[in-house]
């Protein structure tokens, strides 16, 4: 017997790490009951980051109705009946559910959609959900998340012709699935820029040829009596729109490469 209990023991830390994993899977998403329907939402890939593939989750099920001809049977066939079979038919039925098991509701691609919010920004847009072929009830729209923090996902439409309309808020804003994280320390072999430094690379670029085309105005509109240093202001306003170009696409390759 101690023999047996020492060769089992290495079952122990396995189980509590299925046990762990499953337990953050759970809290990765947010589960609520709305009306006779269960909805479950989270990112389809927890945890997320920022930049990178990924979508919003949802699973619409609801409970099955029973099966009322084998819950109204009558089980007394007699007055010798053991009463031990009764209490386990009795069990039985609990085990299976008295309320029925939750199926996945499917075709609600047609009737529902989901609105994603950067809190921050107030930035939101509107996507469509795609069933998944081999989960009923199971429904993923496509996005790249380029911005951290906390996150809104609002389901509207109908569900059976029910009217639904729920906003889930990530954990940064006290709701259940991820907020996006930095990916800083995930590439590899070398560190890719973010998608803001990208943005500031070009914004730069754009913020210097915006100034060299103001020196050009401004130098037809100053000096008309002047053809030659006309001319010299037109040529300096020129290069500085030429190097605002080249200086912006330089930040811009230089920003894919390893600080």
């Amino acid at each position: 017997m101690g023999l047996f209990c020492r060769r089992m023991l290495w079952l122990v830390p396995v189980l509590l790490g299925l046990w762990g994993l499953t337990l953050g899977t759970a809290l990765a998403h947010e589960g609520r009951e709305v009306a006779e329907y269960s909805l479950n939402i989270g990112w389809v890939d927890e945890p997320a980051y920022e930049g990178f593939m990924n979508g919003v989750e949802l699973r619409v099920t609801k409970m099955a109705q029973p099966d009322v001809s084998e819950e109204s049977g009558d089980h007394h066939d007699g007055d010798d009946s053991d009463p031990g079979d009764g209490m386990s038919m009795s069990m039985e039925g609990m085990s299976s559910g008295s309320h029925g098991d939750a199926v996945g509701l499917s075709g609600l691609q047609e009737t529902l959609q989901v609105e994603v919010t950067h809190v921050a920004s107030g930035a939101s847009v509107v996507l469509d959900l795609y069933p998944d072929r081999l989960e009923a009830g199971r429904y993923t729209a496509d996005l790249i998340p380029t911005a951290l923090g906390v996150y809104e996902f609002r389901v509207f439409g109908t569900i059976e012709g029910a009217a639904v309309d729920q906003s889930f808020l990530s954990l940064g804003g006290g709701g259940g699935f991820d907020d996006i994280r930095p990916s800083v320390g995930l590439h590899f072999p070398e560190e890719l820029s973010s998608a803001r430094e990208l943005e500031s690379a070009v914004r730069g670029a754009v913020s210097l040829a915006e100034h060299a085309q103001d020196v050009a105005i401004s130098a037809l509109e100053g000096s008309q009596d002047d053809d030659g240093a006309t001319a010299i202001l037109l040529i300096v306003a020129l290069a500085l729109g030429v190097l605002g170009l080249v200086s912006g696409a330089g930040g811009i390759l230089f920003s894919l490469r390893k600080r």
